[in-house]
């Protein structure tokens, strides 16, 4: 897991190319225009979903993983708490269902705060659970921008 401010991208541009593409698209477009949606940067390899949501209390979420793909998860509006850990950590409730990429668990871990203008890189390793209230539920506008491993 990896958690910074967007202006400190670059930083991160040597994990990988595909990463680089990915933080570079969060710093070279205008993501407040953006509807909730689905947009298409590679075709499947990689794409990112702008959603919009209230926050949750932590006991109302759940952990989850992915396999084929990265998250890079971005705050553009708001701010949330996001929990890690590593996937070796959470009992599976929900078997992995390959056609949406996740697993669902229970377990615990570490949270963070993830403000405005800050993005979060979860590797598959990562069981991550986003959307969490901070201290009381709050709108947050975010992009995901989903990048294929294999």
């Amino acid at each position: 897991m990896i958690i910074d401010k967007l202006s400190n991208a670059a930083s991160y541009y040597g994990l990988s190319s595909k990463i680089e593409g990915a933080l570079r698209y969060l710093q070279d477009n205008d993501l407040e225009t953006l509807k909730p949606d689905t947009y298409y940067i590679d075709g499947s390899y990689m794409y990112l979903s702008v959603s919009e949501y209230e926050t949750k209390k932590s006991s109302e979420a759940f952990w989850e993983a992915h396999r084929k793909y990265i998250d890079v998860q971005y705050i553009i509006q708001g701010v949330e708490k996001m929990g890690y850990t590593n996937v070796e950590n959470i009992k599976v409730t929900a078997e992995y269902d390959e056609n949406r990429d996740v697993l669902f668990g229970e377990g615990t871990g570490d949270f963070v705060t993830v403000q405005e203008g800050s993005f979060v890189i979860f590797m598959p390793q990562d069981a991550h659970m986003p959307n969490i209230a901070v201290k009381e539920t709050g709108h947050v506008r975010k992009a995901v921008i989903k990048i294929l491993i294999k």
